[in-house]
């Protein structure tokens, strides 16, 4: 979460991988103040789901078909907070921009 106290905006980071290998990976501080570490998680999973999309198309242009695509989260909130809509009445905190997920 909050590692400096005058900087208390979390950090975000991703690690995508292809074939075992490191492919794309993200450290960067968030642009907005986290109010929990369930809203911390959603929005990093958000991010990679959008490289991840990136990397998709970049594969089908290359004419190269990937089966399956898994994100691993290790937040059980967040999992349930995907898998189900009916929790987001109770992360309206949340912003839009992350809820596509």
């Amino acid at each position: 979460m909050a590692r400096d106290v005058d900087y208390i905006k979390p950090t975000l980071r991703y690690l995508i991988t292809f074939a075992g290998e490191a492919m794309s990976w993200l450290t960067k501080i968030q642009k907005c103040v986290a109010l929990s570490t369930t809203e911390v998680e959603y929005i990093a999973a958000t991010e990679a789901c959008k490289k991840m999309l990136w990397m998709k198309n970049f594969l089908h242009e290359l004419c190269h078909e990937q089966q399956n695509y898994v994100v691993h989260c290790d937040n059980q909130s967040v999992v349930h907070l995907v898998k189900n809509s009916t929790f987001h009445c109770r992360s309206k905190n949340i912003d839009v921009c992350y809820n596509w997920i």
